[in-house]
C-alpha cells in the first residue's frame, strides 16, 4: 500500500524560505517569538491576552496590514494559498491539531485519473492549513479490494473497470465509492446506492455528440467531460496547476479524480462530516458543486454527477459545450444520459 500525505513533498516547485529570495514570505506574515530578550538581557513575555503565533504585522505596516485583510476579504482562498506557498510557518488564531481524513484510491498508479486524485489532495491540503484539516491518500490495486479494510477511510475513489467497482461497491457498502474512470452506461442503470458516477456515462458523451450534430450537420465532434484548453469559470487556473505539477495536460479522468477529492473534502471542511455514511449521505442529497465547469452540480439518482460536458472537432480542438444552446435549453443537463432510475424507454 502507497500513502500520500500533508507531510510528503509537495508536487509543485515551493518559493524559497522566509527571508530569501524575491518571493520570501513578507517580514510582517513571519511567526513572531512569543518570548524576546529585552536590552537588559532579561526575557519579555508576550501581552497578556495575546496569542502565541498570531499573524502581526509590524507597527509601521499596520495600514498596509488593514488594506490586506480587506483585499482578502474578496480573494481569501488566493490569499491564504499564497500565504501557504510562501510562508510555511504561517499560522491561524484557534488552529490547533490537525484532523486528517483518510481517502482510499483503488486503480493505476499510470494513469491521469491518479494524477488528478493527488492534485486534489495537495489542494485539499493547502486549504487545510487554516482549517485544522490534513488529507492522506492510501493507494491499492484492484486485486486487493477484498483486503482492504474499510475502518478508517472517509471515501473511495476508484479508477477501474465495472467488475472492480462493483466489487468495491459491495465491500465499503457505508461509503461514497466514486467512480472516476468507468463510462459503463450499466453500472447507472443498476442504480446502486454508494457508487457516485464523477465520470460521465458513455450515453451522456454520446448524446452530447448528438446535440451539436444538430447543430452542426456533418461535423465531426467528440464529447468529453473535460478538456485542457477550457478556460471559463477558472478552469484556465486549474489546467495550468495540473500543467505545471505533472507536465501534462488535464484530461477527463485527470478531472474527475481531481473532482472526487475536491467535493468530498469540502463537504468534510464545511460541514464538519466525520463518518462515511453522513458523506454519502449529504453527497447523495445536499451536493451543490461548481467543478470549474460554471453550474451547481449535484447527483442524480441514478448516481450520475450531472455536468456540462465538451466538445472538440477532429483536430482536438474546443468548440463548444454541452447541453447544446439552440438544441436544448443550456441548464438542460438531465438531456445527457439517463435523467433517473425511474425513467422508462432510456437506453442507457
Amino acid at each position: 500500500m502507497k500513502t500520500i500525505s500533508a507531510s510528503d513533498k509537495p508536487l509543485f516547485r515551493q518559493f524559497p524560505p522566509a527571508g530569501t529570495g524575491p518571493h520570501a514570505c513578507p517580514r510582517q506574515y513571519r511567526r513572531p517569538p512569543t518570548v524576546r530578550a529585552t536590552t537588559a538581557g532579561r526575557p519579555r513575555q508576550s501581552a497578556p491576552g495575546a496569542t502565541p503565533g498570531l499573524l502581526r504585522p509590524s507597527p509601521g505596516r499596520r495600514g498596509l496590514f488593514l488594506l490586506w485583510r480587506r483585499l482578502l476579504g474578496g480573494v481569501a482562498l488566493s490569499g491564504l494559498m499564497l500565504l501557504a506557498l510562501t510562508c510555511p510557518d504561517y499560522a491561524v488564531a484557534g488552529a490547533g491539531a490537525k484532523t486528517e481524513t483518510r481517502f482510499a484510491f483503488i486503480g493505476d498508479e499510470s494513469g491521469s485519473a491518479y494524477d488528478g486524485v493527488k492534485q486534489g489532495i495537495h489542494e485539499a491540503n493547502l486549504q487545510g492549513r487554516f482549517s485544522g484539516q490534513s488529507y492522506s491518500l492510501h493507494v491499492f490495486a484492484g486485486k486487493d479490494i477484498d483486503k482492504i479494510d474499510p475502518a478508517g477511510f472517509i471515501a473511495i475513489i476508484v479508477a477501474a473497470n465495472a467488475d472492480a467497482l462493483q466489487q468495491a461497491g459491495r465491500r465499503f457498502k457505508d461509503h461514497a465509492v466514486l467512480n472516476v474512470s468507468a463510462h459503463d452506461d450499466a453500472l447507472r442503470k443498476t442504480c446502486v446506492s454508494n457508487l457516485l458516477h464523477v465520470i460521465p456515462s458513455k450515453k451522456m458523451l454520446d448524446d452530447a455528440k448528438a446535440q451539436w450534430l444538430q447543430k452542426a450537420p456533418g461535423a465531426e465532434a467528440r464529447a468529453s467531460g473535460w478538456h485542457h484548453d477550457f478556460v471559463k469559470f477558472a478552469a484556465r487556473d486549474l489546467n495550468k496547476r495540473f500543467r505545471k505539477g505533472f507536465a501534462r495536460p488535464m484530461d477527463q479522468y485527470a478531472w474527475a479524480g481531481w473532482a472526487a477529492v475536491k467535493m468530498t473534502s469540502d463537504s468534510v471542511a464545511r460541514k464538519g462530516l466525520t463518518s462515511p455514511a453522513a458523506l454519502l449521505d449529504h453527497l447523495k442529497t445536499d451536493l451543490s458543486f461548481d467543478g470549474q465547469k460554471g453550474l451547481d452540480m449535484n447527483f442524480r439518482d441514478t448516481g450520475q454527477l450531472r455536468q456540462l460536458l465538451l466538445i472538440s472537432n477532429a483536430a482536438g480542438e474546443l468548440v463548444g459545450e454541452a447541453p447544446v444552446r439552440g438544441v436544448v435549453k443550456p441548464d438542460a443537463v438531465d438531456s445527457l444520459g439517463l435523467a433517473s432510475c425511474y425513467t422508462k424507454g432510456t437506453s442507457g
